[in-house]
């Protein structure tokens, strides 16, 4: 009778292996610093695959302050449902910014921020946000995404009145006269909900 296969080295091999080649920029956190990246990851923010493992997450954005903002969103979610998902302004090594949509999932809720693996899609090519400053491209977005002045406010910890200034002075730098103008200008190609706020 012929021996068992140990299949355990052949599917850890496999794992390895779809991590790697995903298409999908990937990495595993614990306590938020980087322990391992696929090469997708590497690519998307510019870096050299080996000088990736050991950084902190947080020098992937903008700033300290944005870094501890979206951390604290997603440990809220994380220890609840060990999910989050959100788009946040990135940026690349080279100083670039660009809009990303993440996704995470914590593997011990008890400690969200413990063992994550957490996912990146660039969404540079869906918006066109080169005439904005970071701010006003967070409230521009996610007010084309339909949402109220007063959930931008609760999301981005502003206040509705400073979100309806940060959106008047986008209006004004656009020249468009409405939130429909605003999205059509920004999202040519994918779009946005026809929307006449008159925020």
């Amino acid at each position: 009778m012929a021996p068992e296969l140990d299949t355990s080295a052949i599917e850890g091999g496999l794992s390895a292996l779809a991590f790697e080649q995903s298409p999908v920029a990937t990495i595993y956190t614990e306590q938020r610093i980087i322990r391992r990246a696929n090469a997708a990851f590497a690519e998307m923010f510019e870096l050299p695959r080996g000088s990736i493992e050991g950084l902190s997450t947080e020098l992937f954005y903008p700033s300290h302050d944005d870094s501890e903002r979206v951390a604290g969103s997603a440990y809220r979610s994380l220890g609840k449902t060990g999910l989050h998902s959100d788009e946040r302004t990135m940026q690349r090594q080279s100083g670039a910014l660009f809009w990303c949509a993440v996704s995470g999932r914590s593997l011990s809720p008890d400690d969200p921020f413990a063992q994550c693996v957490w996912c990146f899609q660039d969404m540079s090519l869906h918006w066109n946000l080169s005439e904005l400053r970071p701010r006003d491209r967070e409230v521009a977005i996610l007010i084309c995404e339909g949402r109220t002045a007063k959930e931008v406010a609760r999301l981005l910890d502003l206040s509705p009145r400073t979100v309806e200034t940060y959106l008047a002075r986008i209006k004004h730098k656009l020249a468009v006269r409405n939130v429909a103008e605003l999205g059509m200008r920004l999202r040519p190609a994918a779009g946005v909900p026809n929307q006449e706020a008159s925020l």
